[in-house]
């Protein structure tokens, strides 16, 4: 029996708290990071191999985000060298930088908000039918925005934040006071471990900028609240228990993403247990583009019901623009003609979530 509901977040929402998009990710890195080094050796590459000129970057002369990962990926896989210069090792080093970039960009854009977050966490939650038992969260965004709001749930309604894995530097829960637990959300280092009865699913299927990977002991800890990826190129932070060297866990925009890591395949799982359990899900700005086949795959399976009376009421939020009624028919052809849209945006969902839900 389908029940509850789950809120799916896309790109669009971070937007509106003016994160980049996909398409100006590497054009805003490039522009607004020229004095890192690891910026003039992404440079390099698309002055060679793409033939950029990199003293005039302008929107829509450079490749994409996807693009480029995209072809490195291939070389890398098939390790096979683009030439003597941009060999598999080289090659290896940009995708480093890009997704230093992915971090680096969104952690200084993004420092001072989440105010649209924390409106939509507190609206939703001012109906106390809304629990943390019948709401759930998957977020396909790499930032912490929607992490931090839910995270605050802590010190106002005692609910843990349950990312469906485990991290290396949970401690054992133990009673707080609301004061203590208001002190406990801004300590990034230690999270406890979530009580069952207690805890609000946030899954994020392509990973999170608060986590570190180790590759050895293949566990990940998470930095509560702080964009902790960063610390792997700025202090080459390494895993606490083997001293290896750790790892951003987040698939990087290409056209052919990986999900192999045990942890986000675990995270896949949980996701499609809670789409095939909801009643009501709600994609906010959720553009689904053709790249995106095996979410998509995953949202058709699991909400896929043969009896019309059976499926769930799917809701989709967007900002009006010239891309929106393409990015309506991807829904129609994949959910069917009964899909609810809205083109409100996330700014007016987050004020007036109550009267949607």
């Amino acid at each position: 029996m389908r029940d509850g509901m789950v809120f799916v977040f896309g790109a669009g929402a971070s937007k509106a708290e003016n994160a980049p998009t996909t398409d100006e990710l590497l054009l805003k890195s490039l522009t607004e990071m020229r004095d890192d080094d690891r910026i003039e050796n992404v440079k390099g590459f698309l002055r060679d191999f793409f033939y950029v000129d990199v003293r005039h970057l302008e929107a829509g002369k450079i490749p994409t985000f996807e693009e480029t990962l995209t072809l490195i990926d291939v070389g890398l896989a098939r390790q096979e060298d683009f030439s003597r210069d941009w060999n598999c090792a080289k090659l290896g080093e940009i995708r480093n930088n890009l997704i230093y970039c992915i971090a680096k960009i969104l952690d200084q854009t993004l420092t001072e908000s989440g105010k649209l977050h924390k409106s939509f966490v507190t609206n939703l939650f001012s109906n106390p039918q809304r629990t943390c038992k019948n709401t759930s969260f998957i977020s396909l965004n790499y930032d912490i925005l929607l992490d931090n709001a839910l995270i605050d749930l802590y010190a106002t309604r005692d609910w843990d934040l349950d990312y469906g894995i485990e991290f290396r530097n949970f401690i054992e829960p133990v009673p707080r006071s609301a004061e203590e637990r208001t002190i406990y959300t801004q300590m990034p280092n230690e999270w406890h471990r979530p009580r069952k009865d207690n805890a609000i699913f946030l899954l994020k299927p392509h990973g999170s900028l608060n986590w570190l990977y180790c590759p050895n002991c293949n566990t990940v800890k998470i930095t509560k609240k702080e964009k902790g990826a960063l610390r792997i190129w700025t202090q080459a932070e390494v895993c606490d228990r083997d001293r290896s060297a750790q790892k951003p866990l987040i698939v990087p925009p290409t056209w052919e993403k990986i999900y192999d890591n045990p942890h986000l395949a675990r995270i896949w799982l949980k996701a499609g247990e809670l789409l095939r359990s909801a009643s009501k899900v709600f994609f906010i700005g959720c553009s689904l583009p053709d790249s995106d086949t095996k979410l998509k795959y995953l949202f058709k399976r699991t909400l896929y019901e043969a009896t019309p009376s059976s499926r769930p009421s799917i809701t989709v939020i967007l900002k009006q623009d010239e891309q929106t009624e393409s990015t309506k028919d991807r829904y129609k052809r994949l959910f069917g003609p009964d899909v609810n849209f809205s083109t409100a945006g996330f700014e007016e969902f987050a004020t007036k979530v109550g009267e949607y839900v």
